[in-house]
Order: structure tokens, then C-alpha cells, then sequence
């Protein structure tokens, strides 16, 4: 490769001293030249067009802005005026519960009505700057008696004439129904009417007129009993509603003693049905005509325009304007905006509207259109006032950019002039400092590898220099270094495979189940332990722990749970699973890895079943025990006495000869005594000391001599005993009288279990170190809670017995060392399984 690449340079050296020579200097100045005087050609020529589209963009982003700006502060007015209506209605409601304390005596009334009053701004002729008046909030008081008649009738704090308010046509307004409505309220629940009042015409307004209308407010009055007594009533006097919407502009002033409707700079109210509530033209209200109906509503459809003789509903109001609706449907479902309408004056404005939330107390949400809302405020801007602002901002960018392109071709031709001067001292910088880093890289392809380099100034290519020079130097170290590093490698493979092989041996053969868990559930690993305890047939990797667990539903559902929480440090249960008949006792840990690096969790499976049944079996030796030594004290006490008493009655039998009627009565009773006698036995039988004479001997032999017995009892009650004994038993220790007793009170109770006969299932077997007989009927069976309380003393099942049979069999397996299980289910027959260990001597134990 030297060679060739030499051959080469000398070539092109050749050639280049025939003609003029391209030096490296040269080309970085030719490139210069034209790196920038093509862009700047390209930028002369397309600046204008640039310039003019940023200008248009930015003009159009920046009036948007300030639309956007100037809407959201109109929203944020609209939202404020009607969070101030909210909480008056809920002062009113406050008012109202005020007055429901208050006796129905008039003077009470008048201090009520006096006390409660407000500011209004009002103008007129004389005055018009306006001035502010305290007006009385509410138009009428009322105590209304459960007949619906008024008791009391406060109307502008003066007494009037009580009205029956049962009756709609001898209300105020004729067809008023409040009384029947507040009849459905229960408790302190409020009722809040509609706006009511006369409507009014515009000629009417244009006359001198004014809208006066009310809204009532009524709650139910209740006794100290909690007995109902009445209905108090407040009208809401609707100037203080127009109020809120009066005196409020979109424009540089925006509290205004009436605003310009002519220009649509307003405000005005509705309620949840659409139907203006204050508005500054009078025939746009809500209102009733002299037949107490209520006023239709304008839909546009007149081409003379509004003639004043209909009210306005917003969701009536589509032919005059789209937005009117669906504005009206924001507001109802509780949401703030602003829209463009026209108004029916012609005028072109942007409209901010949002909801008043106010609900009356009792009323719950049922989730339908309109729950939670009164109604709405809206608030007007003329459009071209709205605008103003961006228009202004606009004029200013485009002046803006006129002086920035005046500046910019100066600066274009400066920085040409920058550029030459920089080109010539960078080209010169660079190539000198290039020729002594080729002569030094040639020296190192020739393998003078330890050579350094000169090297001068300080820049990017002095830098570039010395680290070649570091990179020679430890190229050497690093050939040593990766030759004892791939030596520790081996060593190091090699204790990995050992410290792999000791961990999979340990984890494959303990006794507790091993799973590992990533954080989303699924299993990673498992080892052969937990695949016998859970009877797995395969290793269900990669599979979610929940497919795992489906056999255990107990398990299942709790465990995806944990292992999904961010901290399942220190996470233990114990399970109990029902399984075949026996109860398996699991305890399951959950943990983290040991590495924070790993992210998952390790899953413990420990079958402690044997253990349980242990600690079972000892609680009831122990309570065996306390209560034996506890009857056999009652036993010698009770036979001590007894035997007394049996005594003195034969001496009385024997002197009543002649009155055969009380030898009758000693005779029961000496039978009586008789089997207290035998209870006492069987009580002496139950405590006794373990006193077995235990000797190597043949279970199935034992077996056979008590089936001698028992077979006669089982032909006559239709029961077939069947046999399953292995060929070849070894033998244990055992006491043939002891266990005899105790296989024939097995036998009799599953023969007494039988009573339409059956078959009685015997089998022995060689299970590892034990001897097991099992005992199994096809009977009544037991449910869970007995199968539980069979070996507790003095239970039984039967109507007669005293419940210590099962008890003594329980003693007796015991005294051998064994152990004796029961498993059952009603009407499928009880099977009772006896282990004995095997003997471990031939001779006879002393």
C-alpha cells in the first residue's frame, strides 16, 4: 500500500508542474468565493418574496394573538359577572331560610323587607352621570298556610290582600302553579321559579314603560315537631337581576350607565330555557301576556324586522343568527366561549357568553341537559372595535419589515467583504499546520509507530495532532493490556458456568417453589418445586401469572393485584385451598430482586399443609387430654358415689313388696343408674392414660378377626363389605384388642350411615414408611362443619349416643403413633383413612 500510494503522488506531481497548480490555499479561497456569492445571489433574488411572506405570516399571527387574547379577557369578563349572579341567588336562597325562622307576624316581616336592600345605579334627565339608589331587594313577602291560602302578604312592604294560591287563576299573575310545585319539595329543599312578570311591548318601553317582573323563591316551614306548618315565599324584585348586565361595556370604559345596544356593546341574561331575563330592550324579556300565557318568541321571521310584541329565546333564534343556539346549548351544558352573531339591529359583534351555575338546594343532578345551570351571561363587542387592536399591530409590523430590508442589503454587502478577509486567513491556518501532520503520518506508515509529531499552535488541528501522538503511545499498552484481559475472561467464564451450575442444582432440589416475575405479570422462570405443589404438567413461561394460578381462584385473585403495586417489599399470605377432599395450606411471598437493576419480582410457593394438619392434630391432643383428665376425675367421682345410691335403691326394692307400683319406679331408676354406669365407662375408656401393649404384628390380620364379627350385622342390613388388600404389608406395632375397638366403631358407624344398605369399601396399602387402611361407605355423608367436630368429644350425629366413640378411636390411633384423616360430602359417603408407621423392630416392646 506504500508503494502504490507513492506511485501515485508522483504521478499527479507530474502532471500538476504542466499546468497551473491547484494548491490546497487556493481551493479553500475559490471555495470561499463561491460558498458565498451563490447564496447571497440566491438570497438577493428570493429575499423579497421571503420577506413578504414572513411579513404577511407574522401580521396574521400576530392579530390572532391578539384576538385570541382579547376574546379570552371577554370570556373571562362574562364568567366573572355570572359567578356574581350565582352567588346573589344563593344569598337570596340564604335570605329565604332566614325568613323560615322568623313567626308569620307582620312588623318581623317589615323589619325583614327593610333590612334587606341594594345598591342600583340609576341616571336620568337631571342627573346624567347617574346616581345610586338603595332599593329594597324583594317585591313580596308571604306566609302561605298548607291550604295554599296566605296567612301574611307583604307586597312593596306594605300589607295587601292574602291570595289562595291553590287555585292558579287567583294568582298575581293568573296562571302561576309555585304553590303546587313546592308541594313535591321535601324537607328544606328550595323551589326557584321562572322569571314572571307582564311583558312589554316596545311602543310600551318607547312610552316611558318599564318590565317589572319577579322571581319566587319558596321553602316549606316546619315546627319544632317537625310538623309542617307552611310556605314562605320571597319575589325577587327584577331590577336587581338587570342590574348585573346594565352597566357593563366592551369598550375602553367598561362600566358604562347604559350600554350601546345600537352598536353591540352590551350585555344581557337568559335562563336555562333560552328566554331572555334582562336585556336593555323591555319587549326582549320573558313575559305574560294579560291572559297569564306566556309570550311567544321571535324567530326572524318577519321581513318588517322585530315589531316588539314577542320576547326572545335564544334556541328560537337561528334565522337571526346561528351562534344565538348553539351558544344557548355551551351555556346549558355549562361551557364558556365566545361566538360572532349579528344582532337583529343589523350590528356585527363578537359575543362572550358563560354559564351561571346555581342550583336550588334539593334539587340533585339526574345527569340531563341544563342540571346545575340557571342560565347565562353574555357580553357584546362591536367587531370592528374588536379588531381594532390587531389592526393597529399589523400597521406596525409591515413598518417594521419596511426597515428591516433597508438594513439587510447593507449588511449583505459587508459581510461579503468579512467573508474574503476570513477566507484568506483561515486557508492559511489550515494548510500549514496539514503539511507537517501528512509528513508526520507518513512516517508512521512506515511502522515508526513511537515517532511523535511536531506540533504548533493551538487550535483544532494542533489538538488533532496531539491526540494522534496518544494514540501511538498507548497503542502499545493497550495490545499488553487486551492480552491479560482475555486471559481474565476465561477465568472468568469459567466461575460463571460453576456459580450457575450450584445455583440451578440448589433452586431445582429445596423444597419451596421458586417463580420469577417481570413488572408487567408475566412469569419469567419457574423451578421443579413449584410445578408439584401448584400439579403443573409444564412450565408455563412467558404466560401471565393469572393462566398460571386458574386452578386456585383463591390465589388468582389476589396476587396479579400485588404484584402490579409500585412496593411489594415484605408481601406474605397463607392460602388455604380446598383440593380432593383436603384442605392444602399454602404460603406465598412476593419480593423484589435482590438488584435494583433487575426489574421484576421473585414469587415463593411453600406447601404447608403437613405442617398445619400437625399443629391441628396437636390442638386437639391437647384439648384431648385436658378434657380425659378432667373425665376420668368426674368418672371415679360420679362411680363413687353411684355405686352408693344403686346399693341403698335394691335395699328399698327389696322392702316394698307389697306396692309393686314403686318397685316398678326403684326399677327404672336402677336402669337408669345402669346406664350411667356405662356412660361413666365409656368416660374412664376416653381418659385413659396411653397403656397399649404394642408388638410387631399383621394389620390385615386384625383386620380379618373384626370383620369375623362384624359380617353377620352387615348381611342383615344389605351392606357388601369389599376388600382391596395388597398382597404383602410389613409390619407394624401394634395392640390387636385396642385396634379392634377402634375399627368396630369405625365399622359401626359406617353401617349405621347405610341404613338403605351400601357397600363398604376396605383397602390396605404400603404407602413409603406407613401402613394405611382406609374405610370408605357410600352413605349420608357429613357436611364441612361436621366432618370438622366428629372427634371433639360428646358430639354426635345421632339421636342417641353420647359422642365419645369417634373421640376414643382418635385416642387409640394416637397411642399407636398414626394418624387418622376424614374426608365426606353429604349424600356421597365418608371414607376414613388410619396410617401406621412401620415397625423398625421385631421384638416385642417392654
Amino acid at each position: 500500500m506504500v508503494a502504490g500510494g507513492s506511485l501515485a503522488f508522483w504521478q499527479r506531481s507530474c502532471y500538476t508542474h504542466k499546468m497551473f497548480k491547484m494548491t490546497l490555499h487556493r481551493k479553500i479561497l475559490l471555495a470561499f468565493l463561491a460558498l458565498a456569492l451563490c447564496p447571497l445571489l440566491l438570497l438577493i433574488l428570493s429575499a423579497s418574496h421571503s420577506l413578504q411572506s414572513v411579513e404577511s405570516l407574522v401580521r396574521q399571527k400576530a392579530a390572532a394573538a391578539l384576538d385570541k387574547q382579547a376574546a379570552q379577557a371577554l370570556v373571562l369578563r362574562a364568567e366573572q359577572v355570572a359567578d356574581q349572579v350565582s352567588g346573589f341567588l344563593y344569598s337570596i336562597e340564604s335570605d329565604l331560610d332566614t325568613l323560615a325562622m322568623l313567626p308569620a307576624n307582620p312588623s318581623l316581616y317589615r323589619r325583614f323587607y327593610r333590612s334587606h336592600q341594594r345598591l342600583v345605579w340609576q341616571g336620568g334627565a337631571d342627573q346624567p352621570e347617574g346616581r345610586t339608589l338603595r332599593l329594597p331587594l324583594y317585591h313580596e313577602l308571604a306566609f302561605i298556610n298548607i291550604d295554599g291560602r296566605e296567612q301574611l302578604r307583604l307586597v312593596d312592604g306594605q300589607s295587601d290582600t292574602c291570595r289562595d294560591h291553590s287555585q292558579p287563576g287567583s294568582t298575581r299573575y293568573i296562571s302561576e302553579d309555585f304553590f303546587a310545585q313546592v308541594l313535591q319539595l321535601h324537607g328544606e329543599d328550595v323551589y326557584v321559579g321562572a322569571l314572571v312578570g307582564w311583558h312589554v311591548s316596545r311602543d310600551q318601553q318607547l312610552a316611558g314603560a318599564r318590565y317589572q317582573g319577579m322571581i319566587r323563591f319558596c321553602r316549606k316551614v316546619y315546627d319544632d315537631a317537625g310538623q309542617w306548618l307552611g310556605v314562605v315565599m320571597l319575589a325577587l324584585d327584577h331590577v336587581h337581576l338587570m342590574e348585573f348586565t346594565r352597566h357593563i361595556s366592551s369598550g375602553a370604559n367598561p362600566h358604562v350607565l347604559e350600554a350601546s345596544y345600537a352598536e353591540g356593546n352590551y350585555a344581557f341574561m337568559f335562563d336555562n330555557e333560552g328566554w331572555i331575563v334582562a336585556h336593555p330592550k323591555y319587549w326582549d324579556i320573558r313575559g305574560l301576556d294579560r291572559n297569564g300565557e306566556q309570550v311567544g318568541a321571535y324567530r326572524g321571521e318577519s321581513p318588517a324586522g322585530d315589531d316588539g310584541r314577542r320576547a326572545y329565546n335564544l334556541f328560537q333564534a337561528g334565522a337571526i343568527h346561528i351562534n344565538y343556539p348553539h351558544a344557548a346549548r355551551q351555556v346549558v351544558n355549562g361551557l364558556a366561549g365566545i361566538v360572532d352573531v349579528t344582532n337583529v339591529g343589523g350590528a356585527q359583534k363578537v359575543m362572550a357568553y358563560a354559564p351561571v351555575r346555581y342550583q336550588p338546594r334539593g334539587q340533585h343532578s339526574d345527569g340531563q341537559e341544563g342540571d346545575g345551570v340557571w342560565g347565562g351571561i353574555t357580553i357584546g363587542a362591536e367587531s370592528e372595535s374588536f379588531h381594532r387592536a390587531s389592526l393597529a399591530t399589523s400597521a406596525d409590523i409591515r413598518r417594521h419589515f419596511n426597515r428591516f430590508w433597508q438594513q439587510g442589503w447593507g449588511l449583505i454587502g459587508f459581510s461579503l467583504m468579512l467573508l474574503l478577509a476570513a477566507a484568506q486567513l483561515l486557508s492559511s491556518s489550515v494548510t500549514r499546520p496539514l503539511k507537517q501532520l501528512i509528513h508526520g503520518t507518513r512516517q508512521m506508515a512506515q511502522g515508526r509507530l513511537a515517532a511523535p509529531l511536531a506540533v504548533q499552535g493551538s487550535d483544532e488541528i494542533a489538538t488533532l495532532t496531539e491526540a494522534f501522538n496518544r494514540m501511538v503511545a498507548e497503542l502499545h499498552q493497550r495490545r499488553e493490556r487486551l492480552g491479560n484481559s482475555l486471559l481474565e475472561l476465561r477465568r472468568s467464564r469459567s466461575a460463571i458456568r460453576s456459580e450457575r451450575n450450584f445455583t440451578r442444582t440448589v433452586v431445582e432440589n429445596i423444597d419451596t417453589g421458586i417463580i420469577t416475575l417481570d413488572r408487567q405479570g408475566y412469569v419469567t422462570s419457574m423451578n421443579q418445586p413449584v410445578q408439584r405443589i401448584l400439579c403443573l404438567e409444564t412450565r408455563p413461561l412467558h404466560a401471565p401469572l393469572a393462566d398460571v394460578l386458574r386452578a386456585y381462584p383463591e390465589i388468582a385473585e389476589q396476587l396479579p393485584e400485588v404484584v402490579r403495586r409500585e412496593d411489594v417489599s415484605g408481601w406474605s399470605r397463607y392460602f388455604e385451598c380446598p383440593r380432593q377432599g383436603r384442605i392444602l395450606t399454602l404460603r406465598l411471598a412476593l419480593f423484589p430482586f435482590a438488584s435494583a437493576a433487575d426489574d421484576g419480582l421473585i414469587l415463593t410457593v411453600e406447601d404447608l399443609t403437613e405442617r398445619a394438619q400437625m399443629r391441628v392434630r396437636m390442638a386437639r391432643m391437647e384439648r384431648l387430654a385436658s378434657l380425659g383428665r378432667l373425665s376420668a376425675g368426674l368418672a371415679h367421682e360420679i362411680r363413687n358415689p353411684l355405686t352408693g345410691i344403686s346399693l341403698l335403691l335394691d335395699d328399698l326394692h327389696d322392702r316394698l313388696l307389697h306396692t309393686p307400683q314403686d318397685q316398678e319406679l326403684i326399677r327404672r331408676a336402677l336402669e337408669e343408674m345402669e346406664r350411667l354406669e356405662g356412660l361413666v365407662g365409656d368416660l374412664l375408656n376416653f381418659s385413659r392414660l396411653s397403656a397399649c401393649q404394642c408388638q410387631p404384628g399383621d394389620l390385615r390380620t386384625v383386620l380379618e378377626r373384626t370383620l369375623l364379627l362384624f359380617e353377620q350385622q352387615c348381611q342383615r342390613s344389605g351392606v357388601v363389605i369389599a376388600r382391596h388388600f395388597a398382597d404383602s404389608l410389613p409390619v407394624v406395632d401394634l395392640d390387636e384388642q385396642r385396634l379392634q375397638q377402634a375399627f368396630l366403631n369405625l365399622l359401626r358407624n359406617a353401617l349405621e350411615a347405610m341404613p338403605d344398605g351400601g357397600t363398604l369399601q376396605l383397602t390396605l396399602r404400603h404407602d413409603g414408611d406407613s401402613v394405611c387402611l382406609l374405610i370408605a361407605d357410600n352413605g349420608i355423608g357429613m357436611s364441612e362443619e361436621q366432618r370438622a367436630l366428629i372427634f371433639e368429644p360428646f358430639f354426635t350425629c345421632k339421636k342417641e349416643g353420647n359422642g365419645l366413640g369417634l373421640s376414643i378411636v382418635y385416642n387409640i390411633i394416637t397411642e399407636h403413633n398414626g394418624r387418622i384423616e376424614v374426608t365426606s360430602q353429604p349424600g356421597c359417603g365418608s371414607c376414613f383413612e388410619m396410617c401406621f408407621p412401620v415397625s423398625t423392630s421385631l421384638l416385642p416392646r417392654k
